[in-house]
C-alpha cells in the first residue's frame, strides 16, 4: 500500500502495484472497537447534500418566519401577547382586530388625555363584544393604552404641581433647582418612570423653591418696611368708602377722576384702556408668565410682553395708571373663578392642590403675608359686581394708583371699541363688572381668610407698596 493513503484515497489506491488487493466490506462488529475508536476518530462530518428546492424551501421559510416576526413586532404596540393571539387566532383575524384598535386611537389622539381616557375605559370595560370571536383580544388593547393614558394623566398633573418652580428655575441662580428641574423633566420624558419617582423629586423640588420664595419674601416685606402703619387703621378701614347697594352712588365716587385722566390721556392710552376692559388675558397672561393660555405657565419675566401683541398697550396703561391716583380710602371686590388663580395669588404656585387640602390652622398661617401681583388688578367698585368665585376684599388707601373704568369699558350700555371711544363726558347704562384696576406689580398684605362649608375662599388683604 502507498504510503500517503488515507480514508479519501483508498478506494482510489487500493490494487496498486500489482498487489491484487481486494475491498471486501465487512460488519463494524467484527472490527475491534479501539480500531473503530481510531478509524473514526480521523473521519470527517460528512453534510448531506441538499437539492435547490430543498434551499429554496428553507429560504422560504427562513424569511416567512422573518415577516411574522416583524408583524408580531408591530401588534405588539398596541395589543397584549401579540404572538399567542397570532397562534389562537390567526394573522389575518388579529391584523384586523389591530387594525381597528389603531384607528379609534388616531381618532382620539388629538383630544384631551381626559377624553381618551373616557373613550379607553368604554371600550375597554363597559362594552360588550362577545358576538366577536376576537373580542378579548380587542379589549385587552384597550385596557392597556387605558392604563398608559391613566398614568400619563397622573405624570402630567405631577408635572402641573412644580409648573412654579420650574419657571422658578429660570431666574434663579439656584443649581439644585435648576438640576432638579432637569432632573424631573429627564424623568418625565420616560415611559419606565413611576409616578412615586416623579412625585419625590417634585416634593423635593418644590420644598426647596418654597424656601427660597419665603426667604425672598421677607426680602420683600424689607424694601416695604417703610409701609405707614396709619393708612391701615381698622378706623381708616371702617370708614373706607365701600358702596354696598346702589351703581349710581358707586359710579359717582369714582366717574369725575376718571373724566379728569381721560381728558389728558394720549389716543394709545385711551385704546389701551378701552381694550383691556374687553379682554386682559393679552395683557395679564404674558405678566403673570403665562404663554398664549392660562395653562401654560412659563414663569414670571419668562415671557415675552408682546407674545399676544398687546406691549404697547400694557406699558401705556401702566403709565396711564400711574397718574391715577385715589384720593379718598376704598374697598373693592374681586371674585377669581378658579382654585389656581387663587393658589397664585396667594404665592402657592398655580397648581391648587396645596391650597385645597390646607387646613383652617395653616389658612390662618396666610395671614400677614404680603404677596405680589405682577399682572394688573381688575376688581369690582362696588360690593357684590364682577366675577364670582374665591372674593377678595380689597382696601386700598388713599394714593392707590388705579382707575375707575366703567365709563369707557366695552361692557357698559353703549357698543364701545377701540374704534369707538368714550367721548370722555357721555354716561352710559352701568355693565355687571363696574371695573377698577389696580396697578400691575402691587404688594397685597393678606389680613384675613376663612372658607366656607363649599369651600369658598373669603380674603380680606390691603394693598401695602406699587411699583
Amino acid at each position: 500500500m502507498k504510503e500517503d493513503t488515507n480514508a479519501d484515497n483508498f478506494i482510489v489506491h487500493r490494487g496498486g502495484w500489482n498487489c491484487g488487493h481486494e475491498l471486501i466490506p465487512v460488519s463494524d462488529l467484527s472490527v475491534p472497537k479501539e480500531v473503530r475508536d481510531k478509524i473514526a476518530a480521523t473521519l470527517k462530518p460528512v453534510k448531506p447534500v441538499k437539492s435547490e428546492e430543498q434551499k429554496a424551501g428553507i429560504q422560504k421559510r427562513w424569511e416567512e418566519r422573518l415577516r411574522l416576526n416583524a408583524k408580531i413586532k408591530e401588534f405588539d404596540e398596541l395589543l397584549p401577547d401579540a404572538r399567542k393571539s397570532v397562534s389562537e387566532f390567526g394573522e389575518e383575524k388579529i391584523q384586523t382586530v389591530f387594525n381597528a384598535v389603531k384607528s379609534k386611537l388616531a381618532e382620539w389622539k388629538n383630544e384631551s388625555l381626559e377624553y381618551q381616557l373616557k373613550k379607553l375605559h368604554y371600550e375597554g370595560f363597559e362594552y360588550d363584544g362577545s358576538k366577536y370571536d376576537t373580542w378579548e383580544v380587542a379589549k385587552a388593547a384597550y385596557q392597556k393604552q387605558y392604563a398608559k393614558v391613566e398614568n400619563q394623566i397622573a405624570k402630567e398633573n405631577v408635572k402641573l404641581e412644580i409648573a412654579h418652580a420650574a419657571g422658578f428655575a429660570k431666574t434663579t441662580k439656584s443649581k439644585v433647582v435648576k438640576d432638579l428641574v432637569d432632573k424631573f423633566n429627564e424623568l418625565f420624558a420616560s415611559e419606565n418612570t413611576s409616578i412615586d419617582t416623579l412625585k419625590g423629586i417634585a416634593k423635593e423640588l418644590n420644598q426647596r423653591v418654597e424656601k427660597l420664595e419665603a426667604n425672598a419674601a421677607k426680602k420683600n416685606a424689607l424694601t416695604l418696611k417703610n409701609i405707614d402703619e396709619s393708612n391701615y387703621t381698622q378706623k381708616r378701614k371702617d370708614d373706607a368708602f365701600w358702596e354696598k347697594e346702589s351703581k349710581a352712588k358707586s359710579d359717582s365716587a369714582f366717574r369725575k377722576d376718571t373724566e379728569k385722566i381721560w381728558e389728558n390721556a394720549t389716543d394709545l392710552e385711551k385704546i389701551s384702556m378701552t381694550k383691556y376692559t374687553g379682554g386682559s388675558g393679552s395683557y395679564n397672561r404674558p405678566l403673570r408668565g403665562f404663554e398664549d393660555s392660562w395653562y401654560d405657565y412659563k414663569g414670571v419675566g419668562q415671557v415675552d410682553l408682546n407674545r399676544e401683541g398687546s406691549a404697547d398697550n400694557i406699558k401705556s396703561l401702566t403709565g396711564l395708571i400711574d397718574r391715577s391716583v385715589s384720593k379718598k380710602d376704598v374697598w373693592l371686590q374681586r371674585g377669581i373663578e378658579t382654585k389656581q388663580g387663587t393658589s397664585n395669588f396667594l404665592g402657592l404656585g398655580i397648581n391648587a392642590s396645596k391650597l385645597n387640602a390646607m387646613s383652617k390652622t395653616e389658612l390662618q398661617s396666610m395671614v400677614g403675608k404680603i404677596v405680589r401681583d405682577d399682572a394688573f388688578v381688575s376688581c369690582g367698585s362696588m360690593k357684590g359686581v364682577g366675577f364670582n368665585g374665591d372674593i377678595l376684599n380689597i382696601y386700598c388707601p388713599r394714593g392707590t394708583k388705579m382707575i375707575y373704568s366703567e365709563p369707557f369699558s366695552v361692557y357698559n350700555g353703549d357698543a364701545l371699541t377701540t374704534n369707538n371711544l368714550w367721548d370722555g363726558k357721555t354716561k352710559y347704562e352701568f355693565g355687571g363688572e363696574m371695573e377698577t384696576i389696580i396697578q400691575r406689580g402691587s404688594y397685597f398684605r393678606i389680613t384675613k381668610i376663612e372658607r366656607n362649608p363649599h369651600g369658598k375662599l373669603y380674603i380680606d388683604c390691603e394693598v401695602v407698596g406699587q411699583i
